[in-house]
């Protein structure tokens, strides 16, 4: 079999950076492949995409399929070589009825947060070697499991992570912020999809207790508004991703809740990576966007994070090669029980009443990053952030091509089976 045709199937619908797989499309392409690229409607992913794509030139640009219909996906399975996907936890049906027709199959990280699924494909492209760790003991594989494959994400691939003045300029213009005021960016659940996912996520609890989680957390955040603008900061409110596609919540719904009732001005989705590139701290409770802001080597700060309880139990500090908890206190004494949900972050731990005085030390250059600090926790979550993932996930599935393409299929499959067995 000759590999030539490869279906390329986009994870999430993410506003924030629509250039998220295309990298993976072009080194393929640029390499001799004839690459058709999905991106699957929410009756097969209920994150995937709506029509609202018909907005967005680039897809159009790269000949990108709009598909509703699981059916369709299988069609072009048929008349495909090979599939990549975007990992993502509905697609295991597609990865299913690909492994049936003895197609190479591979799925990647396009996305922030930690997830990751494993749906029986070939190779598993990661972001990072934590992710890999925790993925082990997850699905409870042998350390010398070999199909999961430390590539890094295409999140940010293609993408400048340095700073840029002229950017800076014109966000602040187009935003009316205060030039000689620094940028701080909050980082909040989805208000309306955190309500309902609280129930979701604590069945044992009656609906008091679930409203009272909600109005604990929400309280927080006004005052998390308060104290950083009372520090003299900007401050820009950057909505959760399902804010945005309106996934469980409804984007009118969000913007509002912020700026009509909170007075603080929220983020244009599409300015999302340049305000990554230019703000000066993130902040953040229950949030994963330490990885995004780190990743643009800036400092985030969790504030009370060890208020709320986390939907699962599992430690993710054990999985960790760097120090656990804040970079503030890597050299020092770790602090291991201020954050439940991220296990180790460039930056710095409050309680919201001593919050104004961390703003005001930040802005005064009283304290700051480590760089080597900030390249530990690239290399332990993203494992480079140089924006080439998309170049090392093609080598890999290159790389697999021409196991297929010099083993009858049957006995490849039989082959890597006996592998995972033994």
């Amino acid at each position: 079999m000759i590999v030539e045709n490869i279906l390329l199937l986009a994870s999430r619908f993410l506003k924030e950076n629509l250039n998220k797989e295309i990298q993976i499309k072009k080194v393929l392409e640029n390499n001799n492949f004839n690459v058709t690229y999905v991106l699957p409607g929410r009756r097969i992913n209920k994150n995937g995409f709506t029509d609202d794509i018909k907005k967005y030139s680039i897809y159009k640009d790269n000949s990108a399929l709009y598909i509703e219909d699981l059916s369709q996906i299988y069609s072009l399975i048929n008349k495909h070589d090979a599939v990549l996907l975007g990992s993502w936890k509905e697609y295991e049906q597609i990865v299913e009825y690909s492994k049936k027709g003895v197609k190479p199959t591979i799925n990647f990280n396009s996305t922030g947060g930690l997830d990751h699924w494993l749906h029986g494909e070939d190779i598993y492209c990661v972001k990072s070697e934590f992710v890999k760790k925790h993925l082990i003991f997850k699905y409870n594989l042998d350390n010398n499991y070999k199909n999961i494959v430390v590539t890094g994400s295409t999140m940010y691939d293609g993408i400048n992570n340095s700073y840029d003045l002229k950017i800076r300029n014109d966000l602040y213009k187009r935003y009316n912020l205060s030039e000689n005021k620094p940028l701080a960016v909050f980082f909040p659940k989805a208000i309306e999809g955190m309500r309902k996912k609280v129930r979701i996520w604590f069945k044992d609890w009656d609906e008091k207790e679930c409203q009272l989680y909600n109005n604990k957390l929400e309280e927080l955040y006004q005052n998390i508004i308060i104290k950083t603008k009372n520090s003299g900061y900007n401050l820009i409110v950057k909505m959760h991703p399902t804010a945005y596609t309106s996934y469980m919540t409804n984007s009118k719904f969000e913007k509002d809740y912020w700026e009509n009732n909170n007075n603080v001005k929220t983020l244009k989705v599409e300015d999302t990576i340049n305000c990554l590139q230019i703000l000066d701290v993130g902040l953040g409770v229950n949030s994963h966007s330490a990885l995004d802001v780190g990743f643009f080597n800036k400092p985030f700060i969790y504030i009370d994070s060890n208020k709320f309880r986390t939907p699962k139990d599992i430690n993710l500090q054990q999985f960790c090669t760097i120090p656990v908890g804040p970079s503030s206190h890597w050299d020092r004494r770790p602090l291991v029980d201020v954050n439940p949900w991220f296990p180790s972050w460039c930056g710095y731990f409050s309680k919201i009443d001593n919050l104004e005085k961390l703003l005001n030390d930040i802005k005064e250059n009283k304290i700051k990053i480590n760089k080597t600090h900030v390249e530990m926790f690239n290399s332990e979550f993203w494992h480079k952030n140089d924006g080439r993932s998309s170049n090392r996930i093609s080598k890999v599935a290159m790389k697999l091509f021409s196991d297929y393409e010099s083993i009858p299929g049957y006995k490849y499959t039989f082959r890597k089976l006996l592998n995972r067995i033994i």
